[in-house]
């Protein structure tokens, strides 16, 4: 049986007993003879074997007595619980198979259970940093529920206007009972007004006052030092020894005032500092104290890494009923102080809309909805109690997944045999290496896009540019053959000339025929206006058209009489923007009259 060298050694170190040497403990080349050694079935010594890892352990040499097939392979971690198992129940005794008492995978375990509650406490200090009132967290949720209050509380004031308004439209109340309603808030709006003004006015007058004040103490001061330059020599000087024996003084007042304020600044600091250092200490303490729960963790762990097997895993399962109890005892208070949360923005809520909206049918309304709501919540209730049953199997099976994962994980890393620690260090330099030689890879890669992107850019520019310069070219024929016709045309000017004064006598002749046409239509525009004179005479001169202008004029008058009409309708929309605006100021008013 494999058994610790010492006490103090670490768990690497192991002997392994022979019958006759009693067992030798090998580290590095010294020789020692092991405090526990156990008796084999040889007189031979042992022989150093260096693992994988490096580390040199004692074994023993078979000789021709020993059964070949008696001797195991040592065991660690699932794969010995997993034989002591089966040895357990099988005929073989388990002096035949060789244990190596292996701490590794008590800490591994331990160390995955410490994972898990340092997630658990994680999620824990979220949740009562949710939970605590002066969290940052917490006191956004509390500014941002706080500015959707505010909008629902204007909301509900310009919902209050819009009822109130509406309830005037249907009482049938006429606008002059609005604005008789409105003639004492506008009184008293002038009456502040007036009042504001005479204020300010009372201040201009005080400061002209103060100017004027000024301006009579300057004249003094001058007027002063005229004087005393008038004056002696002697008398000057004691006048400027006194200033200068009053500024002295004032100037060691002020130090002394200076002095004054730093000491209580001094006295203040220390004050501060003995609540800092009360603070300081403190926070030691709780150091200290975390110190000692880490001291007894790790000689609790040291404690379990000495246990058998079936009280390591008792101990175990006893912290992870004491974790999963006291995260039950969290999460229970939680939802209690979650609910009375609840309970008190409800409380508030319902203050404040009793406060805002008044009336017990309104609140009776609020009430019933309430009582659906909450009756809505318990039928719905039993179905997410079952889905919430559901996802805790769900989740449940998982982690009995994940822990039959991590054990075969765990069982086939003790079966594979690791490198050393010089192929580590090898495997690792080069995934240094490589690592390097991919970066400066992706360094050229990147480079060279850069450079592939340039060139596409400019090949493209290229083929604009050639495409530009096949449509200015088809520009320049088209341009040029214009030029040839137009060269063409210009060619014999003769011709040319002649077709000229072809158009010039046409022109004329066309001018003298339009200017006849032109007399013609002239003599008909009078003839027309003094037959429509002679007509204008007669239709004056008759009854019919003297009635028609009559009947026109009061066509007219009636006309402009009912646009006054139209004009002097109510229009009742400004009336219940007004009513709106008026109960705005009313309620703001109101609002705060009761602040103050």
């Amino acid at each position: 049986m494999f058994a610790p060298s010492s006490a103090g050694n670490s768990s690497d170190d192991w002997s392994l007993g022979s019958g006759g040497s009693g067992g030798r403990s090998h580290r590095g080349s010294a020789n020692t003879t092991p405090k526990n050694g156990v008796r084999g079935g040889s007189g031979d010594g042992g022989r150093s074997i260096v693992t994988a890892s490096g580390v040199s352990r004692s074994a023993i040499l078979p000789s021709a007595q020993v059964n070949l097939s008696s001797l195991r392979r040592p065991t660690t971690g699932l794969a010995r619980v997993e034989n002591l198992a089966s040895s357990s129940s099988s005929t073989t005794s388990k002096s035949n198979m060789p244990v190596v008492e292996s701490a590794g995978y008590y800490q591994a375990m331990i160390q995955a259970k410490i994972d898990e509650t340092s997630k658990e406490m994680k999620r824990l200090r979220s949740e009562t940093e949710m939970a605590d009132v002066h969290s940052e967290p917490r006191m956004a949720l509390e500014s941002r529920h706080d500015a959707l209050l505010n909008t629902v509380r204007g909301l509900e004031g310009d919902l209050a206007d819009y009822n109130l308004a509406r309830e005037y439209v249907r009482s049938g109340s006429s606008p002059g009972d609005v604005k008789k309603s409105t003639l004492p808030i506008i009184s008293s709006n002038k009456k502040m007004e007036k009042d504001i003004d005479a204020v300010f006015f009372k201040r201009k007058k005080v400061e002209d006052e103060i100017s004027s004040v000024e301006a009579e103490v300057a004249r003094l001061n001058a007027v002063l030092e005229s004087k005393i330059l008038d004056g002696d020599d002697e008398k000057m000087d004691d006048y400027r020894s006194a200033l200068e024996q009053v500024k002295a003084t004032i100037s060691e007042t002020e130090q002394q005032e200076d002095d004054i304020v730093l000491i209580r600044h001094k006295l203040r600091m220390i004050e501060l500092n003995d609540q800092g250092f009360g603070s300081l200490c403190l926070k030691k303490k709780k150091h200290v104290e975390g110190m000692k729960k880490l001291l007894e963790q790790v000689d609790e762990d040291i404690n379990l890494s000495q246990m058998a097997d079936d009280e390591a895993r008792e101990c175990l399962l006893g912290k992870i009923v004491g974790l999963q109890l006291s995260t039950k005892e969290l999460e229970e208070e939680l939802s209690m102080l979650e609910n009375e949360l609840k309970t008190l923005h409800e409380i508030q809520k319902k203050n404040r809309t009793e406060k805002l909206m008044g009336g017990a049918a309104r609140a009776y309304d609020r009430l019933f909805k309430k009582e659906n709501s909450s009756k809505q919540y318990l039928e719905r209730l039993p179905k997410m109690q079952t889905q919430l049953d559901e996802e805790r199997g769900r989740l449940l099976s998982t982690i009995e997944t994940l822990r039959c994962d991590i054990s075969k994980m765990e069982k086939w890393m003790s079966d594979m045999d690791l490198p050393s620690k010089e192929e580590m260090e090898l495997m690792r330099n080069d995934v240094a290496f490589a690592r390097k030689h991919l970066d400066a890879n992706q360094e050229t890669m990147s480079i060279l896009r850069q450079q592939k992107k340039k060139l596409m850019d400019e090949l493209a520019h290229v083929t604009s540019l050639d495409g530009k310069i096949t449509s200015e070219i088809d520009k320049l024929d088209e341009q040029t053959a214009v030029f040839i016709t137009e060269i063409d045309k210009f060619g014999n000017l003769s011709e040319l000339e002649d077709s000229a004064n072809a158009t010039r006598l046409h022109l004329v002749d066309m001018n003298d025929m339009h200017a006849r046409g032109i007399q013609i239509l002239d003599n008909l525009v009078r003839s027309s206006s003094l037959s429509s004179q002679q007509r204008m005479s007669i239709l004056n001169n008759s009854s019919g058209w003297r009635e028609l202008q009559d009947l026109k004029s009061k066509i007219c008058t009636q006309g402009q009489v009912l646009l006054k009409l139209q004009e002097s309708r109510t229009n009742y929309g400004n009336v219940k923007a007004e009513c709106l605006q008026l109960m705005e100021e009313i309620n703001q008013r109101i609002m705060s009259s009761f602040l103050h």
